[in-house]
Order: C-alpha cells, then sequence, then structure tokens
C-alpha cells in the first residue's frame, strides 16, 4: 500500500479504512485520504465517512487551503497535484529543504511575508506562455510592473499542456488553471497567437524581456529518421500527427514513458528502446516505482535497455547493445523521445537593444515543472529590485 501516493491515485482513494474504523470505535476520526479541493472534504463528512479530515501536501502547496475554501475562493486555490518532486524526491529524499512545484513560496515563508512595489516600476515584456512565463508575469505584476505576455500558439500552458495528456497526469491542468486565473487578477495583458522578434521588441521599448520560450525536441543522428513513419512525441501528445499500427518509441526518460503509456491505452502495441540501463532514472522514485508498475500490468507495453539506435527503415529499427551485439524491433511506427534543448535564440538576437533580458524556464536549461516555476518567480521578485536574486542575460 501506498503511504505517499503519486500524482495517479483519486482523491480520498482510501477513505473506507476511515469509515471502517468509525464504525468500531467510540471516539472521532480523522481521515487523511488525498484530499485536494474543498468538494472532496464536505462531501466526506456530510456523507459520514469521517468526522474530521486532515490535508497535507494540500496545505504546502496553499497553505491557505482552509480559509479560501471557508471562503469559497475555489478558483484561487492552489491544489496539490502529487508530483512529490519539491516536497519528496528533491526535498526530503534528497535530504535537502522542502519545496513544491506549484509553491515557490514553501520554504521562503518570511522572504513572501509582505511584497512590496518594486522601486524601479518597469514595462515587461514576457515572451511565452508556459509555467515559467506566466509565474514570471504574476510576480512581475503582483510588484507594480505594466506586463505583457505574449504567447505564439492559442493557447497558455505550455509544455503543461503535454504534461498533463499522460494517464494518470491530469491533475496537471490544476496548476495551469490556477496560474491562469492569477494572470487574471493579477491583470497581466496575455496576447495569444503572438510571435515576437527583435521587431516587436524594438517597436514595444519595454524595460526588460523575459525570454520563455521553452524548448524544442532533439532529433537523433542515425540513417532513416527522416522517414514518414518516424514522428516526435511531443507532436504525438499534442495529437497533430496520427499513429498507426505498433509503436517503437526511442527513449524512455520520462516523456518517452508517457507517451507510450498514452499510446498502449489507446490500444497501440508499444515498445520502449531505451539507451540507459534502465527506464526514467531521473524521474521522482515514488512517481518512477508507480509508473512502472502500470508497465508491468499493460500487456501491450514492453521495453528494452542497452539499446543504442542505429538505424530506422521503413519496418523496423535496428539497435546495439554495449557490447556491440545488434538487434531488429519490427513496427509500423517509431516516435522519438530523445530529449529536448532550450530554444533561447530570441536572447541572443536582443543583444543590441536597450533592455534588460533574462531567460527562464526550459529556455535557461532542460529541467522539471519546480525548476520553471523558480526561475519564474525568482525574475517577477528581482525585476526593477535593487538586490536581484536573478540578474539579466549578459
Amino acid at each position: 500500500p501506498q503511504t505517499i501516493e503519486p500524482m495517479r491515485y483519486e482523491e480520498s482513494w482510501r477513505a473506507h479504512y476511515a469509515a471502517t474504523v468509525g464504525e468500531v470505535v467510540d471516539i472521532p476520526t480523522i481521515a487523511v485520504v488525498v484530499i485536494r479541493q474543498p468538494e472532496t472534504a464536505n462531501d466526506l463528512v456530510a456523507d459520514d465517512v469521517t468526522d474530521f479530515v486532515a490535508i497535507g501536501r494540500g496545505h504546502v502547496s496553499d497553505p491557505h487551503f482552509a480559509r479560501k475554501a471557508n471562503a469559497g475562493q475555489t478558483e484561487d486555490l492552489n491544489r496539490c497535484i502529487g508530483c512529490n518532486i519539491g516536497c519528496v524526491g528533491d526535498g526530503i529524499f534528497s535530504h535537502k529543504p522542502m519545496g513544491c512545484s506549484v509553491n515557490p513560496t514553501v520554504g521562503r515563508e518570511a522572504e513572501f511575508a509582505s511584497i512590496e512595489p518594486a522601486p524601479d516600476q518597469q514595462e515587461v515584456l514576457v515572451v511565452g506562455g508556459g509555467p515559467a512565463g506566466m509565474e514570471t508575469a504574476v510576480w512581475s505584476a503582483r510588484r507594480g510592473h505594466d506586463v505583457t505576455l505574449c504567447e505564439a500558439s492559442d493557447e497558455l500552458g505550455g509544455q503543461l499542456n503535454l504534461a498533463a495528456k499522460a494517464p494518470g497526469k491530469e491533475k496537471i491542468d490544476w496548476f495551469n488553471e490556477y496560474i491562469q486565473h492569477q494572470l487574471d487578477e493579477a491583470d497581466v495583458d496575455v496576447q495569444l497567437g503572438t510571435s515576437v522578434d527583435t521587431e516587436t521588441v524594438r517597436e514595444a521599448a519595454p524595460d526588460a524581456v523575459v525570454v520563455a520560450t521553452g524548448a524544442h525536441p532533439q532529433s537523433l543522428d542515425v540513417p532513416g529518421v527522416e522517414l514518414e513513419h518516424v514522428s516526435q512525441a511531443w507532436d504525438v501528445l499534442a495529437e497533430r500527427e496520427a499513429i498507426e499500427g505498433s509503436v517503437l518509441i526511442i527513449g524512455g526518460g520520462s516523456v518517452g514513458c508517457d507517451t507510450a503509456e498514452w499510446l498502449a491505452e489507446r490500444g497501440h502495441d508499444v515498445t520502449i528502446l531505451e539507451y540507459a540501463d534502465q527506464l526514467a532514472p531521473r524521474k521522482e522514485v515514488i512517481s518512477r516505482i508507480d509508473m512502472l508498475d502500470q508497465f508491468h500490468d499493460r500487456e501491450n507495453l514492453d521495453w528494452e535497455t542497452d539499446c543504442q539506435v542505429t538505424e530506422i527503415t521503413n519496418s523496423a529499427v535496428t539497435v546495439a547493445d554495449s557490447n556491440g551485439a545488434e538487434s531488429t524491433f519490427v513496427a509500423d511506427s517509431v516516435v522519438l523521445a530523445v530529449g529536448h534543448e532550450g530554444e533561447d535564440s530570441l536572447a541572443g538576437q536582443l543583444d543590441s537593444l536597450p533592455v534588460d533580458v533574462y531567460v527562464v524556464g526550459d529556455a535557461r536549461a532542460s529541467r522539471n515543472i519546480d525548476s520553471a516555476t523558480d526561475d519564474g518567480t525568482n525574475v517577477g521578485l528581482s525585476i526593477g529590485a535593487p538586490n536581484p536574486s536573478f540578474t539579466p542575460r549578459l
């Protein structure tokens, strides 16, 4: 049984334990059962499942959970998504101070007790509407800056939209909804379908530009990678490209594994080919164990490690192991999930303009959601500050 649940687990999944205990004791019961929303807590008490509820990680993501619930401010509630990255994986289990992927103020409460207006009020242009860009825009606006956020696509969220596609990761949408609500509350001028280049910046003449343009997927330098049946994992999850028949996924990191499970759930026979000796080695440990449990339960999902791809043909992928022995895997479609690299080209193009340029999120370095929100928060607090923690790109 799980004592610290990963994201996949539904709210109140073990509430029946509290109900069973309550039937045989004559003292009040308190249920700690993955409660993330006020409605869930209310239902448990109203249905006599428990007398009280206790909320742990939900009070990390939003320490004002109870007050906001009581006031009916559910849109303003920053619900825990259960990623376990900041609090557990990169926190307690790593013997480091606890943090939170969706609440960058955790562990820094004294610093955020009172957010004062920036002494140097500026015109700020944020380019990119992923988590880092949105977080930057919110904190900049809260400090009194005049903020415009431009997103080239027709929706905000960036990689959050793709991450939430994977089975069991729907809770990521909660944070996407929350931070977009904060943009509205902070009166940020959000412009969708708006690309930004050097001329755009020259005409707008902002004091600061925050480049939050994310990343682009990497490819492989092997014969056959250009064939029509080869797709990028991001395009598959975004449903920009249709996949037919059996699938080989090259790359067994988090993106490759998420894509594999997404395709397997849709009936495809999927095999992951991973260069390293294990799948998703950098994934948070609780989530990784849960992922592997799910993989073992799926008859149409398999994987091979110690596989270096040497060639892609119309019907197969040839790999070599660390000893040089070759194998061939046959499939109808091939999906690449071999990492991504920051898209920070705009930052270099702005060197000639009299503007402070900051680079945040995946554009700065490929990392997790907690790094994106940390970057955005730190830049938002640093713009116009006398002692910034995050300095402009030189």
